[in-house]
């Protein structure tokens, strides 16, 4: 006979599913009202009977009593959508974060070079955004109102060569654009 606990891993699963020849293929785990109905007949039984007598106004409280569900925050529902936004409505939420006065938003203001070298925190933030966007040099000068086959901005990079004022000019704008990134 099966102990509780190894029924409830058999019956909620492990995220995978068991083919014939042995191997497992990893599966999205389906986490609905019944699966944490479930849990709470297993792990609380106490909160799960409370939630028949109707103590609780809804299975969702009881499963916030039990602590199975954390309560989403203002701050969860703020990142969520920030993540979902757009470029466009990050730029405005931010334009309008400035507007209203909120203090420390905004993009620092340490220089990118000195004597016309790029600063390792830009070479930094230059690579990342880089990465995060999938751009390649050539990308990032056409970006900036160059010519692609311009390599000033990868010399510099690569082995701290002067930037021309201009591209320096161009590349603090580009930053500020890439901000969000």
């Amino acid at each position: 006979m099966l102990s509780k606990g190894l029924a409830l891993a058999l019956e909620i699963g492990d995220g995978r599913i068991q083919h014939r020849f042995g191997s497992s293929m990893p599966t999205k785990q389906k986490r609905d009202n019944d699966y944490y109905l479930r849990r709470l007949e297993v792990e609380h039984p106490r909160i799960a009977a409370d939630l028949k007598a109707g103590t609780y106004a809804s299975p969702r409280q009881a499963f916030l009593a039990a602590g199975l569900l954390k309560e989403r925050t203002a701050f969860h529902e703020m990142k969520n959508g920030w993540l979902k936004g757009t470029a466009a409505d990050r730029k405005k939420f931010l334009s309008w974060l400035k507007a209203k006065g909120t203090p420390g938003v905004g993009v620092a203001s340490t220089p990118i070079a000195v004597d016309r070298r790029l600063q390792p925190a830009a070479k930094a933030r230059i690579e990342t955004i880089m990465t995060r966007r999938g751009l390649k040099m050539g990308e990032v000068m056409r970006e900036m109102g160059f010519k692609a086959l311009d390599a000033s901005l990868g010399n510099a990079l690569a082995g701290g060569t002067w930037l021309r004022p201009a591209v320096l000019a161009a590349l603090e704008t580009w930053l500020k654009t890439n901000a969000h990134v």
